[in-house]
């Protein structure tokens, strides 16, 4: 029986010196200033245990790095920066599916961002700013888009493929943790609620202004769980609000939420 990686050893793993790990694995790096820029994509600087992709404006620390650059599983990428196995299963903190991998990135997003636009009618500058936090991109195989699922800490949890072509195709990456949904964690104490992800867009789209102080969250259907899971964070919400293609099915689930969460709006 596989073991869950503890907190400890996650801690442990996001303390890893990346230079120190590039140079492990033959990576060229550069020194600019007090940083290294890594030569194989040199939008990337490496500061101690931190990564920043000046190109999307996004960073983070050595876990979603190996899980970003290396196409690596959870496990795949303990193994990598601290070469050991989960110790246990109490006060571990849930990994990803052993099976989990978020598809290989296309070089560029041109595809999906004319399907978005185009088929789609949202704003180019609101996919481009999502596509610039990593949580949308084309995925390089079929040329679908990924909608990324990611949990409090910003690893990748969850991943949906929509087919961009002729064939509209639509389902989640194998191993993906339907606990956890694409959405956006904000400042404020309202939650927007949606059964996909382009709904979700698409209400930014609508509501913009401050939009970044609220919090969002796509279920990818109907099931509650990644509901569940993002009430339970820290997150002090006092009010969410449910935007919901009112179909048979989905107004009894909203009733059945109101009672659950009698604070919540519909």
């Amino acid at each position: 029986m596989k073991m869950q990686y503890t907190e400890e050893q996650i801690a442990r793993a996001n303390q890893t010196d990346l230079v120190s790990f590039l140079n492990a694995q033959g990576e060229q790096l550069v020194k600019s200033s007090r940083e290294y820029r890594w030569k194989k994509h040199d939008s990337v600087t490496i500061s101690g245990n931190r990564w920043y992709r000046h190109s999307q404006g996004m960073g983070g620390y050595p876990v979603d790095f190996v899980m970003e650059f290396y196409n690596a599983t959870f496990p795949e990428t303990m193994k990598m920066l601290i070469g050991e196995e989960g110790e246990g299963k109490q006060k571990s903190c849930p990994a990803p599916s052993q099976d989990f991998r978020l598809p290989e990135k296309n070089e560029d997003d041109e595809l999906i961002v004319k399907y978005l636009t185009e088929s789609r009618a949202l704003e180019k500058n609101l996919v481009m700013e999502w596509i610039a936090r990593g949580d949308i991109y084309e995925e390089k195989k079929r040329h679908n888009v990924v909608f990324v699922g990611r949990d409090a800490d910003s690893i990748p949890r969850y991943a949906h493929c929509r087919g961009t072509g002729e064939i509209k195709y639509r389902g989640d990456v194998v191993g993906s943790d339907k606990s956890y949904g694409f959405g956006y964690r904000g400042t404020d104490n309202q939650l927007f609620v949606f059964e996909a992800a382009i709904g979700l867009l698409s209400f930014i789209q609508l509501f913009p202004k401050d939009w970044k102080k609220r919090s969002y969250l796509s279920l990818g259907g109907v099931s509650s769980s990644a509901l569940m899971t993002f009430l339970s964070e820290p997150l002090k919400l006092l009010l969410f609000s449910c935007a919901w293609i009112m179909t048979r099915q989905g107004m009894r689930l909203v009733r059945n939420w109101q009672k659950k969460f009698w604070k919540g709006t519909v």
